[in-house]
């Protein structure tokens, strides 16, 4: 089995979570293909999200709402909260370092974070524990 070294750019998503990191895709069973696919197993609200389908972002270089002139808007701001309350991802702060280094090396440094030590699978982040092997995860 070839391991992969790194997120896909096409999977980071328009409010800045990387689609890798989701229990929608990481699922086996009717899993999603990330926020910049199209596939039938997608939730109702991931076809619906403001985010993915909101027009502002027509206008941006890589479709992502920290390149948006109403950057953050109040959307943005809400999930940004909820996802720093919730999980401990700091939403702002990895725009803040895409919008630095670049969105691919960004990807290559996120994905060196979110790798199990021990079994080396992707980590999620709705999980506290690694999925795979259920070690607690140190993020």
């Amino acid at each position: 089995m070839e391991i992969k070294r790194s997120f896909s750019d096409n999977n980071f998503a328009p409010c800045g979570l990387i689609c890798n990191l989701c229990y929608a895709y990481q699922r086996s069973k009717n899993n999603c293909l990330g926020c910049r696919n199209e596939n039938p197993g997608k939730f109702k609200y991931c076809i619906k999200c403001y985010f993915k389908n909101c027009e502002q972002l027509l206008d941006t270089p890589n479709k992502i709402c920290s390149e948006c002139n109403k950057y953050p808007c109040s959307k943005l701001k809400t999930f940004i909260k909820r996802y720093l309350i919730k999980y401990n991802y700091n939403i702002k702060e990895k725009f803040d370092l895409a919008n630095k280094v670049g969105i691919k090396d960004f990807l290559q440094q996120e994905y060196e974070k979110w790798v199990c030590e021990s079994c080396k699978a992707v980590l999620c982040i709705h999980s506290k524990k690694c999925e795979n092997c259920g070690k607690q995860r140190n993020l």
